[in-house]
């Protein structure tokens, strides 16, 4: 797996919060203009790759974006959701070109096949779904884009798709490579910068004279 730092963490991490709290339905634009760049090649030719490697990321802690740029990854009788954000136990749904919040899960959980593919993972939100939902249909779920984000807002790209997804589109999307890691260490990845930022500061603050 490899991390992109974004260009503003500081915006891109409140960006998703604002998205998962559903403070902000602005933020949509920030992430499809994103997806739209770093999937460039999935947009063009969509038998380009498969999304299905993101989802155990979502096991190790990951936030997902989801979005389906030319159809609806879920519809209803009512207004349908293109634009999907997960992040542990939240799901967050909404129709992108107006901005509205469709539908909120609180006590999601996955089970290991529904991260097997996207119609699997599409179809686990429809069970918590009140009747007039429909499950995720082939346009639904063969279009779909996804996007993996752990808690320090780097974009995660998983090995299956190094040869895929070009690194130019992700820098032209606002990242620049930062290492390569394990999966399992999504986790353990943000505690260690999150202590590296405090021991620095610590340092800096025993180097000044009160």
């Amino acid at each position: 797996m490899r991390l992109y730092k974004p260009d503003n963490a500081t915006v891109l991490k409140g960006a998703l919060r604002n998205l998962l709290d559903g403070s902000k339905s602005t933020s949509i634009k920030h992430f499809i203009n994103k997806v739209e760049t770093i999937h460039q090649n999935f947009f063009d030719d969509y038998d380009a790759y498969d999304m299905s490697s993101f989802l155990p990321l979502y096991k190790q802690g990951a936030t997902l974006v989801l979005y389906n740029r030319d159809y609806h990854l879920l519809t209803s009788r009512g207004p349908d959701t293109d634009f999907i954000v997960v992040k542990g136990g939240t799901v967050k749904a909404y129709t992108s070109g107006v901005g509205l919040e469709v539908f909120t899960i609180e006590n999601y959980e996955a089970n290991d096949n529904d991260l097997y593919d996207v119609e699997n993972f599409l179809d686990s939100f429809w069970r918590y779904l009140s009747v007039g939902w429909n499950r995720s249909d082939y346009d639904g779920y063969r279009f779909a884009a996804i996007m993996a984000f752990d808690d320090n807002g780097n974009f995660l790209l998983p090995s299956e798709l190094y040869d895929q997804v070009y690194d130019g589109d992700i820098v032209d999307a606002g990242f620049s490579f930062e290492r390569e890691e394990s999966i399992g260490n999504i986790e353990n990845h943000v505690v260690n910068s999150n202590t590296q930022s405090v021991n620095t500061q610590t340092t800096e603050n025993k180097g000044k004279i009160p």
